[in-house]
């Protein structure tokens, strides 16, 4: 099943890029119901890359003792198949903790490689940044997950 991506700010990227993205989200998969995949990209003229940053955006809890949390969602990454998306096997890392307080993008899983012949940094995030809201709504007292991205 093809996931959606929604990119930040309804930007408009590359046929190639949105291509990526919604191929390394179909090796995405949630431990119970995945959440909604967010993605940023940007284009880093200086080094002619293109990153791109997937996340599983947070449930915000609505009812009972969690009332008003956002919650991550849990999921597995197949590195394998993910890599087998690349031109040729990419460099990979995994950074397991934030670097400090000013690091937004937190533990992730990084691939770097060529992709369609474009250099392309691709970042799966452990969980969503901060400055991003909640993708659904969890209704503890209907048991209801509602997607709102």
């Amino acid at each position: 099943m093809m996931e959606e991506i929604v990119f930040e700010g309804g930007v408009q990227v590359p046929t190639w890029l949105n291509s990526l993205a919604s191929a390394a989200a179909e090796h995405i998969h949630g431990i119970d119901i995945l959440s909604p995949i967010g993605c940023h990209s940007y284009h880093n003229q200086a080094r002619d890359e293109f990153e791109l940053t997937l996340f599983a955006s947070q449930t915000q809890v609505i009812g009972g003792r969690l009332d008003g949390r956002n919650v991550p969602c849990g999921f597995d990454v197949n590195i394998g198949d993910v890599m087998d998306l690349f031109d040729e096997p990419p460099k990979v890392g995994w950074q397991a903790l934030a670097k400090g307080k000013e690091d937004q993008i937190g533990p992730h899983i990084a691939f770097e490689g060529m992709y369609m012949g474009q250099l392309v940094w691709l970042r799966i995030l452990g969980s969503a940044p901060q400055r991003y809201e909640h993708g659904r709504h969890l209704d503890t007292n209907s048991l209801k997950l509602e997607d709102l991205w």
